[in-house]
Formats: structure tokens, C-alpha cells, sequence
């Protein structure tokens, strides 16, 4: 129990956002010697301590497992708190190299204070009141196939309670003018709401407010229409544009956390947001963003990165400058046309390979 002890405890004071590139290399090193010491001990799985203890039990009588039935709901207790230790330090870990990977990357740096550093994704996501039927709804999108994206859920998570924490920030301002213009009965009616939940008096509490139910739900489906649009567009904003500028070296070295170095697109259907304008965060809009990310990682497997994202972009009638792309130059196109030529067996134009 002293590792259990030591981990959170550090793990609490990692909740604090760290100051420096350093510091977050000088957490993730330590951060997996802890990991690596609670998966040797087994933390992560309390199967192997019950399969060890199983032939003692069987060996016992009646009264004596009558008797050890106190002991083990108390090792059943210190082996769901290993496990929770073990997968909070793993999240921590994965939320540092999130960090890490937002420094050294195209993705938002605004993400930074958002990331849950302590390992603390899944307080984030209970705490985000509003927030948790849209990140249940991603959820239940991304489940069925996860495995064509996913290299690992709980890193998923992380990296999805950080846009849902950055959500709520963005949402704030557009949140504040619905209450505004709400009427303020219905305001009190829903504080009253969340207050008295649950009680078996609740409708005797509440019983004068029946006629701004409908008010409140309205208010509730506009509140919700705000923290889809924006949880959505930012997800798929910054998987998109990871794998559109990052060849795979880069993300072999570098994965973004929770998705694979090579994806299948066509599961990730959260990307056709991208489709769409979005009413309260500046993301570009991206024709058949599923099937140009498709391109470009069939591309960039025979020619450069940011050519193959190019030609992946036109193709589908969007242009490189909308999502920071510089277009091609002249000169560089005529360079690509007379490697395509020398490519397939063609005599080259001129000395234009001389000249470039």
C-alpha cells in the first residue's frame, strides 16, 4: 500500500500544469518507472493475486471460508485500488506525452491547460456537467469501431476529456448569453432541479414550475446544440489535421494518443463535421474530409508529405491554403511533372531537374 500512497500523492501534485518542456520530460521518466515497478507487482491484474489464493480456498471448509470472507472483501478492496492506481498513472503518463506531442506538433497549444496531467480524465468528464451526454454520444460513435483507429481507449479518453475540458471554455461566453435570455423562473427552477434531484418529495418541492418545463428543455437542446457543435469540430479539426501534416515517421515516433499510426478514415465518422460551418469556433471547412484523409495516407507512401496532402486536398476541390498549406510553386509542380515523366518512362522536357 506505501506505492499506492507515494503515487497519488504525486499524482495529486501533478494535477498543477508543469511550467517547462523539462519538466514534462522529468514526469514522464518518472512517471514510467512507476508504471513499469505496478506492472511488475501486478497491479494491473488483481486476477493473478485472486488465481494464486484459489487453491488455498478450495482446500478450506465451510466455517473457515465463512471466516475469510471478511479478509477477502478487504483484498478485494486493495486490488481495485492498485488497478485504479495503476490505470490513473498510466493516464497521467499518456497526458504527458500529449503535452509533449502538442509542443512538437500542428496540434493547439491551447490544449495545454486542459490536459489532465493528474491522471484526473475521468473527474473531468463528471465535472463537465453539461458536457457528458456529448462526450457519451462520441463515445458510443467511436466504440463499435474502435479497433480500426483506436490503439488504446484509456488514452483516447485522455486525450478527449482534454478537448471536452477546452470545450467547456469555449462554450462559456455562448452558455451565459442563453441564460440571458432565459426567463429567470426557469433558471431558478432548474437550480432547484439539480439541488433536490432524487428526493421523494421532489414534485411537492417543485410542484409550482410545471409550466416552464418545456422552457427548460428548450434551454437544455440550445445549451447542447452549442457544446456538440464545438466538442465535434475540435476533434475532428485536430485528428485531421495531425495525420495531414505529419508523415508516418513523424507519427510512429510521435502517436497521438489513443489513435493508430496508420487508421482506417472511413471509421472515423466524427470527421464530417469538418462538412460544416462551425457557429462558435474558427475550424476550416473540408470537402469529403474522410476520403482526402484517405488519399493522403494511401500518398504519402510514395511521395513527399506535404505533396501528397496537397494533391489529397485538391482532389476533392479544397485548397492547401485554407488549412495552412503553402500551394505548390511553379517551379515545384514543374519539378513534380518531370519526375512523374522519368517515373513512368517517359523522355523529360528540358533540363528542368538541372535548374531546381
Amino acid at each position: 500500500m506505501d506505492l499506492v500512497g507515494e503515487v497519488n500523492y504525486l499524482l495529486d501534485r501533478y494535477m498543477e500544469p508543469p511550467r517547462s518542456r523539462e519538466e514534462i520530460r522529468e514526469r514522464e521518466e518518472y512517471l514510467s518507472r512507476l508504471t513499469d515497478q505496478m506492472r511488475q507487482q501486478n497491479y494491473h491484474n488483481p486476477l493473478f493475486v485472486v488465481s494464486r489464493l484459489l487453491p488455498l480456498l478450495k482446500s478450506l471448509s465451510r466455517e473457515e471460508k465463512l471466516d475469510a470472507a471478511y479478509y477477502l472483501s478487504k483484498l478485494k478492496y486493495t486490488l481495485d485500488l492498485r488497478r485504479w492506481t495503476y490505470d490513473r498513472a498510466r493516464a497521467s503518463l499518456t497526458a504527458h506525452r500529449l503535452a509533449e506531442l502538442v509542443h512538437d506538433s500542428v496540434l493547439d497549444a491551447s490544449l495545454l491547460p486542459h490536459i489532465p496531467y493528474g491522471g484526473e480524465y475521468r473527474l473531468v468528464v463528471e465535472n463537465v456537467y453539461r458536457g457528458r451526454r456529448v462526450y457519451r454520444e462520441i463515445i458510443s460513435e467511436v466504440f463499435p469501431v474502435r479497433e480500426k483507429f483506436i490503439s488504446s481507449f484509456l488514452a483516447f479518453q485522455v486525450f478527449l476529456s482534454a478537448l471536452l475540458s477546452y470545450t467547456e471554455e469555449l462554450a462559456r461566453p455562448h452558455i451565459e448569453r442563453i441564460e440571458k435570455e432565459t426567463d429567470p423562473r426557469v433558471l431558478e427552477y432548474e437550480r432547484l432541479l439539480r439541488r433536490y434531484w432524487g428526493r421523494e418529495d421532489v414534485s411537492e418541492l417543485l410542484g409550482g414550475y410545471e409550466d416552464i418545463v418545456p422552457k427548460l428543455r428548450e434551454k437544455i437542446r440550445r445549451e447542447n446544440a452549442v457544446y456538440r457543435d464545438i466538442l465535434y469540430h475540435l476533434l475532428a479539426w485536430e485528428v485531421f489535421k495531425y495525420y495531414l501534416f505529419h508523415p508516418e515517421s513523424f507519427r510512429r515516433k510521435n502517436p497521438l494518443p489513443g489513435f493508430l499510426v496508420n487508421p482506417d478514415p472511413t471509421a472515423m465518422t466524427f470527421l464530417s463535421a469538418l462538412e460544416r460551418k462551425s457557429r462558435y469556433v474558427k475550424v476550416p471547412v473540408i470537402r469529403k474530409p474522410v476520403e482526402v484523409l484517405k488519399e493522403k495516407l494511401a500518398l504519402e507512401k510514395e511521395k513527399d508529405n506535404r505533396v501528397a496532402a496537397i494533391e489529397a486536398l485538391k482532389k476533392y476541390g479544397n485548397a492547401p491554403e485554407d488549412v495552412g498549406l503553402e500551394p505548390l510553386s511553379p517551379r515545384e509542380e514543374k519539378f513534380l511533372e518531370w519526375l512523374d515523366d522519368r517515373d513512368k518512362g517517359k523522355e523529360p522536357q528540358g533540363n528542368t531537374h538541372q535548374n531546381t
